[in-house]
């Protein structure tokens, strides 16, 4: 038997296994614990979502609702902007990151703001969020983390956090001016039908992570 009649070994396949979990047998769009974690946030989101469509509706947030951009000018709290809210773009609220500006404002005449990130917008439309319209969420030393309650914050809390930081650099913060009617099916004209469930936001919140970090994630819910 020539050499070329050997037969060859046969390559050894690696034991596929989940980049979340690390276990074999499944990757990460069948892992039980992946899915576990991620309905844990979707419950939490669900709540947070609902908690901010009561809100919009018991203050009147909501298409033609004035609001202004209050800074601190020479030493005193002044209103330098005013603006009509034309359109909520609910599919960029989720409650692990809520800095995004997912309120469409029209400035009406000119804007009197003083620096910060607002006061380089070339264009009447901006983009806003309310400081209110996030959960509130506390320090907890046993778990060397935050610990997210299940109420938005303090609106008194929200305004003195906004403003303390605002002496000497002009910083600011916007709240409602006046309110308009808001009923829930005005809310929900441009929002997705399944969108209050919760999942929006949370699949790529865990795209990235291991189940050490998942795990890490969801102490802070718990």
């Amino acid at each position: 038997m020539g050499v070329k009649d050997w037969p060859s070994p046969k390559s050894k396949r690696k034991e596929r296994k989940c980049s979340y979990c690390r276990e074999p047998g499944h990757d990460r769009r069948t892992c039980d614990v992946l899915m576990l974690h991620c309905a844990k946030f979707a419950r939490v989101n669900s709540t947070f979502l609902h908690l901010i469509q009561d809100d919009l509706k018991e203050r009147g947030i909501g298409p033609g609702a004035l609001v202004e951009y209050v800074q601190m000018v020479d030493g005193k709290r002044k209103s330098t902007a005013i603006a009509v809210i034309t359109n909520l773009n609910w599919d960029m609220l989720f409650f692990r990151r809520p800095g995004k500006r997912w309120i469409d404002a029209r400035v009406l005449e000119s804007s009197a703001v003083i620096k910060g990130s607002y006061g380089f917008t070339p264009s009447p439309m901006w983009h806003l969020r309310l400081p209110y319209h996030e959960l509130h969420k506390e320090w907890c030393g046993d778990r060397q983390g935050f610990l997210y309650r299940k109420l938005l914050k303090d609106i008194p809390n929200a305004e003195d956090s906004e403003i303390s930081g605002a002496y000497g650099m002009s910083g600011g913060f916007w709240r409602l001016a006046s309110g308009v009617h808001v009923s829930y099916s005005h809310l929900i004209k441009n929002r997705p039908s399944d969108f209050m469930r919760g999942w929006y936001g949370v699949k790529d919140h865990f795209s990235e992570l291991t189940m050490e970090g998942g795990t890490r994630e969801c102490k802070a819910i718990d």
